[in-house]
């Protein structure tokens, strides 16, 4: 039978849980709740609901038997990706937005990632219960039109958390594939010629490309089967 918990957080103070019927009490950290939430595998007695910091810690944390969930805002930042054509290489620095990337991880290997951009001035608003319409798709490479990250030949047998996660992504290669040119008003340039165009600060969806909840991805995310 699976045991209720409870995570109470006051800023400043160590995070106190309170575990089962019996309400047993510990203190620890807020960085090793997530981890040991993280970590959660068939052998857990623990099954617990959201446990959402997404508007002020940009992170939120599920778990249910063998399933870890995560939501990790990542903060706007400029980056040096690698775009490819053939033989054509490019490195390129870009500015990218504030992003929302949901991670599963079944039996601790990763199985499930969406990525999503952040509606400007929504950061600090987030929510898993949230149902405002203020995620956009991913449109400058490598996520699908359903917001699921396109992995290729990129290994990702070995990620175990969301940062991991984050690293691999943007530390692959992009191509012309799955980059949607016209969300951003760029009609049919290529990456590299937006770039030079526009300068590091990429260009940011149109006002109605925002049409995702977070309600909506912590649900998909968590819907199985994994895929």
């Amino acid at each position: 039978m699976n045991e209720p918990l409870e995570i109470h957080i006051t800023p400043g103070q160590p995070c106190k849980v309170i575990q089962g019927v019996a309400r047993r009490t510990f203190y620890s950290t807020e960085e090793a709740i997530a981890l040991a939430l993280l970590k959660m595998g068939n052998d857990t007695a623990i099954s617990v609901d959201w446990i959402d910091f997404l508007s002020s810690k940009g992170i939120a944390i599920g778990a249910r038997r063998n399933v870890s969930l995560t939501l990790l805002v990542i903060p706007a930042k400029k980056r040096t990706i690698t775009w490819q054509r053939g033989e054509l290489i490019r490195e390129l620095k870009v500015v990218l937005p504030s992003l929302l990337i949901a991670s599963k991880f079944t039996t601790g290997r990763l199985t499930k990632t969406t990525l999503w951009i952040v509606k400007p001035g929504f950061e600090s608003k987030l929510s898993t219960s949230g149902t405002d319409p203020v995620l956009a798709l991913f449109p400058y490479g490598n996520v699908y039109g359903n917001g699921a990250i396109c992995w290729g030949t990129t290994p990702i047998q070995d990620l175990k958390n969301p940062i991991e996660v984050e690293d691999a992504f943007f530390n692959s290669g992009f191509n012309g594939d799955l980059y949607y040119p016209r969300n951003i008003g760029a009609e049919e340039v290529t990456l590299p010629d937006l770039v030079k165009r526009v300068g590091e600060e990429l260009p940011m969806p149109s006002t109605d490309r925002y049409l995702k909840s977070v309600s909506n991805v912590a649900q998909d995310i968590a819907r199985t089967p994994s895929g």
